[in-house]
């Protein structure tokens, strides 16, 4: 596990139950992220959310903002070359008369004139040519052009259909009949015994460590990532506190201890077109993973203070 938080091993949830318990709760809602609160469940949201609404979406956005300024760049463009290839041709007629372009064998008189064509329109194929060929830096302007062409090509309905194809994570279940905690990602549930529950808190996420089993049976580490603050760049860990208090008070005292005289709590939940469903036999794999976990002692010892022993074996 020391690979896996580099180094920092994460603290048992024990070490700070006793404060935890003791913390004053002055709430009349539940504490963000969770989500749901009965007398047996307490589910607690993840930050797929945060990153779908604050970096997919707006780039998406972003993305199609920029293609549509660039088309708008594109069509003024190509007006205001149709418009003055008209004026230099009529201009010239004046000056020259009707049958100038007719006789001359100038051939920048003829280019000019032949931007024009014989329906008095400047075809799109005719202006990128003309774009790309007759200015100063085509060249470059085709090339950035041909670049910002792939990502929009590529980048529009791949975020598109990232952004609809994302799944709705399920949460993390605070069990308190059983008094353990479970998720699953993709048919694969992962969770542990709240008793010998671990974390880690650092200025991005409360992280929940949980386990999970392998095809082969062995158990891996899998991490939970909580965001009370809705940001997913920089949470301050000062705001974990009121909701690990929130949960452990809940563990031990029940529903009535942290939101007496109330309904069942149910958050309003983001939409999502697809969600990550509960698997038919979540039973089934939670019992043997917990079977798993009681026989299984491969967390790292701790000292006399409940402080994981650095690169133990």
């Amino acid at each position: 596990m020391a690979k896996f938080f580099k180094n920092v091993e994460p603290l048992p949830l024990n070490n700070k139950r006793q404060a935890l318990l003791d913390t004053p709760l002055a709430v009349t809602t539940p504490p963000k992220p969770i989500i749901a609160l009965d007398a047996r469940y307490c589910k607690v949201n993840n930050n797929a959310t945060a990153l779908r609404n604050l970096f997919l979406i707006p780039w998406f956005i972003g993305l199609c903002y920029t293609f549509y300024v660039h088309v708008d760049e594109l069509m003024t463009g190509w007006r205001g070359a149709e418009q003055s290839a008209k004026r230099y041709i009529e201009s010239t007629k004046i000056m020259y008369g009707d049958n100038f372009f007719e006789n001359t064998q100038d051939p920048y008189q003829i280019k000019a004139y032949n931007l024009i064509n014989e329906q008095g329109m400047m075809t799109f194929r005719t202006y990128l040519h003309h774009n790309y060929n007759d200015y100063v830096g085509g060249d470059r302007r085709l090339r950035i052009d041909i670049f910002l062409v792939a990502l929009y090509s590529i980048g529009l309905p791949g975020l598109l259909i990232w952004i609809i194809r994302f799944r709705r994570r399920p949460p993390l279940y605070f069990d308190r009949e059983r008094q353990l905690l479970y998720t699953w990602h993709r048919g694969h549930v992962r969770g542990q015994r709240y008793d010998k529950l671990r974390l880690h808190e650092n200025i991005q996420a409360l992280i929940f460590v949980l386990r999970g089993q392998h095809k082969d049976g062995s158990l891996g580490w899998t991490k939970f990532l909580v965001q009370p603050t809705g940001n997913p760049l920089l949470s301050s860990v000062s705001s974990y506190q009121t909701l690990l208090a929130f949960l452990a008070q809940y563990m031990a005292y029940g529903k009535d201890h942290v939101l007496p005289d109330q309904q069942d709590f149910n958050a309003r939940r983001a939409f999502y077109f697809y969600e990550d469903k509960q698997p038919a036999d979540l039973e089934q794999q939670l019992e043997q993973l917990l079977q798993a976990l009681d026989h299984t002692d491969d967390e790292p010892p701790l000292d006399g203070n409940g402080i994981p022993i650095a690169n133990a074996k």
